[in-house]
């Protein structure tokens, strides 16, 4: 089934925003709880619990922000999204802005994803010239628009602290939490922050029941979400499948492995490495949790046996030295500090490793630091040869 990944989807006006104003909104924020609907870039936080915390924060004005700094490794989701279902996140955002009260949102998008933005921009067009966007949003009476901004490409941007500070024109750099975005975020007001995917799935959920969709997930998941699948498949690219849904499910639906299986990265480059004997796994957060690794943003690669995980390591903990804002000194150095240790070849010095993997994890202020080591910590727990122990 596929909600996200529909190129025939409707076009505006829009009708489940004419739901969401007839049901109201405690019956919005009502059937996002029963969906189970988690925020799509990493997190995993709950979204009708963020929708009814800016719902009910005094301050105003409030501004909503739609999250397509899509810079995970492995992550290519919502591009495509964005360029052939631009109306669903739309629709999905205006919903999100008549139930919370904001009145400006935004998109804060790649600026490498030029086709993406197009494909955006005409969509609003189109929003506005059918009365879904503006003065009078969807016949509502209450005015919401969408604006543009691009981003520079950085990936520590994807955490929306540092997403809102890089908007503000500070630096792209994340805050210490709380207080929450919900609460005090855009130009300190109450703002509502969530990835492309997740307000693309909010109409499909007014239209149909939170119920209904949580009914469509397995393995004690709910809903659908989108997997990017990459690395030795037969078939890379984004597959639109239940929560829930194992590991080795997934392998399938992109065709198989090229080559024997040595090992699969379930949530991008910052989620942990797991063995193929762990391809039952159901993907879903909490099973993953329980494996030691993580969803993170849905982003599967899949790894065999012509590669040594030493190398990977190396190619990810490089990627985070650099993409390290360097605010906090246990990401700052720690990062480097560990790639200095993967580049020599030798025995490894695995305990002073994963002392400082953990030192690095515990003590970095945001999601970056916290789960850059994840790499080196799932491959010298399952594959120690490669790494010279």
């Amino acid at each position: 089934m596929n909600i996200l990944l529909n190129t025939t989807a409707a076009k505006p006006p829009y009708g489940a925003a004419k739901r969401a104003l007839e049901i109201g909104a405690d019956k919005v924020i009502a059937e996002l709880k029963a969906s189970g609907l988690s925020g799509r870039g990493g997190a995993g936080f709950p979204a009708g619990v963020k929708w009814e915390t800016v719902r009910n924060a005094p301050a105003t004005p409030k501004y909503l922000i739609i999250n397509a700094e899509e810079s995970e490794p492995g992550t290519f989701k919502d591009r495509q999204v964005l360029s052939e279902n631009p109306h669903a996140v739309i629709e999905g955002a205006v919903i999100g802005a008549l139930t919370t009260g904001c009145t400006q949102g935004y998109i804060y998008i790649r600026p490498d994803y030029r086709k993406p933005a197009s494909a955006f921009r005409k969509a609003l067009e189109e929003a506005r010239s059918a009365g879904c966007l503006g003065e009078n949003a969807c016949g509502s009476g209450r005015a919401f628009d969408i604006e543009i901004v691009h981003g520079g490409g950085a990936y520590i941007c994807g955490e929306e602290t540092a997403l809102i500070n890089s908007m503000m024109g500070l630096r792209g750099e994340p805050n210490t939490k709380p207080p929450f975005p919900a609460i005090a975020g855009f130009l300190e007001k109450p703002t509502l922050l969530s990835n492309v995917e997740t307000f693309g799935y909010v109409p499909w959920i007014i239209a149909h029941g939170g119920e209904a969709y949580a009914a469509l997930g397995v393995n004690g998941g709910k809903g659908m979400r989108l997997f990017s699948v990459s690395g030795d498949v037969a078939k890379p690219g984004n597959y639109e499948l239940p929560v829930g849904t194992t590991a080795r499910k997934l392998l399938e639906a992109a065709g198989g492995v090229k080559g024997t299986l040595k090992a699969f990265i379930p949530g991008g480059a910052s989620s942990s490495p797991l063995p193929p004997d762990m391809l039952d796994t159901p993907m879903d957060f909490k099973p993953l949790a329980a494996a030691g690794t993580m969803l993170g943003s849905g982003a599967f690669i899949a790894i065999t046996e012509k590669h040594s995980m030493r190398e990977i390591a190396r190619n990810v903990m490089g990627f985070f030295e650099d993409e390290s804002c360097g605010k906090c000194s246990p990401c700052r150095i720690g990062c480097v500090r560990i790639n200095e240790m993967l580049a020599h070849k030798g025995p490894a010095r695995t305990e002073l490793m994963l002392e400082l993997s953990e030192a690095v994890m515990q003590g970095s202020l945001c999601g970056l630091g916290m789960a850059a080591p994840n790499i080196v910590k799932g491959g010298l727990k399952y594959w120690a040869q490669d790494f010279g122990r």
